[in-house]
């Protein structure tokens, strides 16, 4: 079964985050009724949206790995209503969580109930990875999902669908990328040239100045280094009140940060090299 993963460009959130924070839109977890916003044509607009990102800390970072952490998972999703009152699950099947395992990528998952007891697990990225019975363990072909047996409980019915996200990039990035993608969709959707600013665009606008708190320092991503730290080349003293050193710290040698090839007596501190 080919994994997907080698041939498509990596996003930086995915096309469920922006159906989420469309609610009111683009609503649909089914995705069966709104065809001119399909998948494809929303991961064009994420990968747009990521493509700013990239443009924005390229300065900083060094490519899209520097934003990775540790995969994590989203909450897990059940069909929504769609406007024709349809789509909704008809067993009474809970899935509690899965295990995102370290492989993964920031993706989308579809696990849809072909009986009420087997399922088969399907990955934005990934592609098919195979399928599964709630009565034992499941681990995607590609090893990047786990469902535990115990994590059900309920009784499924033929076509109930469960939604969730798998993400290795840093949540802020996610956020970041689902507000620039979402603000691309709807400033192509708006058209005005003129008079009040649409939703997209200040949304668009906002991520950026978010964007730029990062690239200025005003901001920072948890975990994850995005400015030159100079916190290894500081060193208590204190001054009087007349602001002179009196705790001698220009006469003591440090040696970390000694002059390369000076001996003693001769070596400086690092604020005179």
């Amino acid at each position: 079964m080919t994994d997907f993963k080698s041939y498509k460009k990596e996003l930086y959130c995915t096309s469920l985050d922006l159906r989420l924070f469309t609610w009111n839109f683009l609503q649909e977890y089914s995705h069966t009724s709104l065809l001119e916003f399909t998948d494809p044509r929303i991961d064009m607009a994420i990968m747009r949206g990521s493509a700013v990102i990239d443009l924005k800390l390229g300065k900083i970072i060094s490519g899209d790995s520097a934003l990775h952490v540790t995969p994590f998972p989203s909450p897990i999703l059940i069909p929504y209503s769609d406007t024709n009152g349809e789509g909704e699950n008809e067993g009474s099947c809970i899935l509690e969580g899965v295990i995102i395992n370290s492989s993964a990528y920031t993706e989308y998952w579809t696990l849809t109930f072909t009986s009420s007891t087997a399922f088969t697990l399907k990955g934005s990225i990934s592609g098919s990875q195979g399928s599964g019975l709630t009565s034992a363990a499941f681990t995607s072909t590609n090893s990047d999902i786990t469902i535990p047996a115990d994590a059900w409980s309920g009784t499924p019915a033929t076509g109930d669908k469960f939604y969730f996200a798998s993400y290795r990039h840093h949540q802020s990035i996610v956020l970041l990328a689902t507000m620039l993608s979402t603000g691309l969709v709807f400033k192509g959707l708006d058209g005005r040239t003129s008079g009040e600013e649409s939703a997209g665009a200040k949304l668009y606008k906002d991520a950026l100045s978010l964007l730029n708190e990062i690239v200025t320092s005003d901001a920072g991503l948890i975990g994850i280094n995005t400015s030159i730290s100079c916190d290894d080349i500081l060193a208590p003293y204190e001054i009087n009140r007349f602001g002179f050193d009196v705790t001698g710290y220009r006469a003591e040698p440090f040696n970390k940060y000694l002059a390369e090839g000076g001996t003693t007596g001769t070596s400086v501190p690092w604020y005179m090299l």
